[in-house]
């Protein structure tokens, strides 16, 4: 038996939280961008083969099927779908740690 294969996928409302926080990030410079985009993108190609890296979320003391993985000042919100084949880590949100979490919506 082989290893299980890993895909990393992206929900519509994360690549777009992506995309404001490089945009956001570009106000201040490409180079400022550019790091935005590196350190996020760089955190999340680790869950190929660390699917479980992140922290378990917990919502109102009660655990979650979620995990937070920390990426600079940004915080990459993720589940974890465990298949026979493929195991399916799914990035929910791209928030950024100055953002009110009482307003994280996860799906």
């Amino acid at each position: 038996m082989g290893d299980l294969r890993v895909e990393v996928l992206w929900t519509e409302r994360a690549a777009r939280d992506l995309g404001r926080a490089i945009g956001f990030a570009e106000e201040r410079g490409q180079r400022a961008a550019d790091r935005v985009a590196r350190q996020v993108l760089e955190r999340v190609d680790l869950l190929a083969s660390q699917p479980e890296l992140g922290s378990p979320v917990e919502l109102d003391a009660e655990p979650t099927l979620y995990r937070r993985l920390v990426a600079g000042p940004y915080s990459v919100y993720y589940r974890v779908a465990r298949g026979v084949e493929v195991t399916e880590v799914i990035v929910v949100r791209v928030w950024h740690s100055s953002r009110d979490p009482a307003t994280l919506v996860l799906e």
